[in-house]
């Protein structure tokens, strides 16, 4: 089964990317966007919808939380905002609770 939910990944790592493109494509997933940094995350969302954003905290150029900031507040004309799931290699309760308070849906 093929499912339309319209995914990015934004993750430093291409390697990384790989694998959730990869894990989201056996699961049925194809319409699925990556980018490396946070400034290039933040374009795609403002020229794009997405339904889901599995974000990286640790970015580039702008970091995954500032990213959740900036989406959150934008006005992209879209019924509901995508669903922003946040992850990082290592992090702490604090972390983990900036997002959520930023607005993450998950992490």
């Amino acid at each position: 089964m093929e499912y339309t939910t319209k995914i990015l990944i934004a993750d430093e790592s291409a390697g990384e990317r790989q694998i959730l493109r990869e894990s989201l494509h056996r699961a049925g997933y194809r319409l699925i966007d990556e980018v490396s940094n946070g400034e290039e995350a933040l374009q795609k969302l403002r020229h794009s919808r997405y339904d889901a954003v599995l974000l990286d905290l640790m970015l580039t150029r702008m970091d995954g939380i500032g990213v959740l900031r900036a989406a959150k507040g934008m006005e992209n004309g879209a019924e509901r905002s995508p669903v922003f799931l946040m992850f990082a290699r290592a992090a702490n309760q604090t972390m983990i609770a900036e997002a959520l308070s930023a607005g993450a849906d998950s992490f």
